[in-house]
């Protein structure tokens, strides 16, 4: 029947379902029998009848299963909803879904096979080269305007914290103030504003110095007035602390 069917195409395939028909397919499974089948589910999973779906037993560790599912995979990127309704899939089941045999691969892998440890990489990866002295070309064009404006700053100065330092991309001790050039996109996620506030609060709470955040769009040619009225405003208002 397989190689009866090679070549021709679902009779349905491509035309979209109307939303009677979507209707009364969800309809069509009530929510008790819904609930009787989850239950039917995790009851064989809690008694081993599918321990052959996890771990060794899975058919995906063959090697060339996984070089199929590897190749259907490649690129994709899953949502964070995808994400959570997989975990959410996964609560409740025993073991892990990868079997430690294939977590030490993996972390071979990562040892041995990783191009961040060859050495050409090494050598030509311009923050490992710099370290924390590596300064990025917004950090540069900041620099020239404030050279412009005849400001004398610090570069990359490290202020103690309780555990470690922070190091502040720009301070300027005649006015005592911190400037930040914010161009990675860790600056601008939730998480990373946060982090940023924090830190802002911390420094100026310890030291007394405010910090002038700087994005990258401030950096722009058009905006270069913006930016120098930015900064100007930025040390009078803090001279008024």
């Amino acid at each position: 029947m397989r190689e009866a069917r090679l070549g021709t195409l679902p009779w349905n395939k491509g035309v979209p379902r109307t939303e009677a028909e979507k209707r009364t397919i969800s309809q069509s499974i009530s929510v008790e029998e819904r609930e009787r089948r989850s239950a039917r589910m995790k009851q064989k999973w809690a008694d081993g009848s599918l321990d052959h779906l996890y771990g060794t037993g899975n058919p995906a560790c063959r090697p060339e299963v996984r070089r199929r599912i590897g190749a259907a995979s490649k690129g994709r990127v899953l949502s964070e909803a995808a994400r959570q309704k997989i975990r959410d899939s996964r609560l409740g089941k025993p073991g892990p879904i990868v079997s430690e045999e294939a977590k030490r691969r993996a972390s071979k892998r990562m040892r041995v096979n990783n191009p961040m440890f060859r050495e050409e990489v090494l050598y030509n990866h311009p923050v490992l080269r710099g370290g924390r002295h590596f300064t990025s070309l917004g950090e540069k064009i900041l620099a020239e305007r404030l050279e412009e404006l005849g400001i004398y700053f610090q570069r990359q100065k490290q202020l103690k914290k309780e555990k470690g330092y922070y190091t502040v991309d720009f301070f300027l001790p005649e006015n005592a103030v911190v400037i930040e050039f914010d161009g990675h996109h860790s600056h601008h996620t939730p998480e990373g504003k946060e982090k940023d506030r924090q830190r802002d609060a911390y420094i100026l709470s310890t030291y007394g110095y405010p910090t002038l955040r700087i994005l990258p769009i401030d950096l722009n040619n058009r905006n270069r007035r913006r930016l120098i009225w930015k900064i100007r405003r930025f040390l009078r208002a803090s001279q008024t602390r």
